[in-house]
């Protein structure tokens, strides 16, 4: 019996999306024994989602129509159950009214299960971008404490907006190794998960970035695991290889710390997968 759940996969920029691709990337997810597949693309890589695109990078990669990714993962999710169709949606307050009106269009006009919040950018700076800009921004203790401290409360200006399912690699900004010298922001992030109920996925690309650990690592899961935050696995995929990477050795640490059960979203519902 599948038992595991990859909440966080890419498609579009690596593959042509087609039932071909998709039955690629589903035939993996089974050889890993994952049961429930979520696809979720960057929603800036959407025409329809112009108006939350704020900057020139996103909108040099705004070509994909949205009707037809949903379409095509939706004919693909009838005759494969365990398909969950989402968006992972950049969350930048100066575009919170827009990309309010972005959700609210996406849940009147298509049947997706779920959509994702994450922070990429703090102002201007594309914290994942490329290695020599992040360490520039990132130069000395100082520099790492107020980065550190704008993105956490990027985080949770996210959290309490209430708009996403769930929050998606929660501390992405250590990407490249520039490592939190100590927060209170970052362990105030549980209290605001559990205020206003959202979901945290552990998200195991970090396992793949310089930092090489999960976003968030497992000393703040075992934290939210206390606190009964729901939790979900994500291998970040953008690409069939990677999908369910390093889900091994990362369940057995998460059973470890207590893990009982994953939460999925289907049809905008959370569930629960227990493990």
């Amino acid at each position: 019996m599948k038992t595991l759940v990859d909440h966080h996969i890419h498609i579009l920029e690596k593959s042509v999306l087609n039932s071909e691709s998709l039955d690629r990337y589903w035939q993996r997810a089974q050889k890993n024994q994952i049961g429930f597949l979520g696809f979720s693309e960057h929603a800036y890589l959407f025409q329809q989602a112009e108006s939350i695109n704020f900057n020139q990078w996103q909108k040099n990669k705004q070509v994909f129509d949205l009707e037809k990714y949903y379409r095509v993962l939706a004919g693909f999710r009838q005759k494969t159950p365990g398909i969950l169709i989402g968006l992972e949606v950049d969350f930048y307050p100066e575009r919170l009214a827009e990309t309010r009106a972005f959700i609210e269009y996406c849940r009147c006009c298509y049947d997706f299960d779920f959509l994702s919040g994450s922070v990429h950018w703090i102002g201007d700076w594309g914290i994942d971008l490329d290695k020599e800009s992040y360490h520039e921004k990132m130069s000395s203790e100082q520099t790492v404490r107020e980065k550190y401290n704008q993105y956490y409360d990027l985080i949770e200006q996210m959290i309490e907006t209430r708009l996403f399912d769930l929050v998606c690699h929660l501390d992405l900004i250590k990407i490249f190794g520039a490592v939190d010298p100590g927060n209170e922001k970052f362990w105030n992030l549980i209290k605001i998960l559990k205020q206003n109920d959202q979901a945290l996925e552990v998200n195991i690309n970090g396992l793949n970035k310089p930092i090489q650990e999960p976003y968030p690592g497992f000393g703040f899961v075992k934290k939210c695991l206390e606190q009964s935050i729901p939790i979900t696995l994500s291998s970040d995929a953008h690409e069939e290889s990677r999908v369910g990477e390093h889900f091994d050795i990362t369940i057995k640490e998460l059973r470890n710390l207590g893990l009982k059960n994953l939460i999925y979203y289907e049809a905008g519902q959370r569930k629960k997968l227990f493990i």
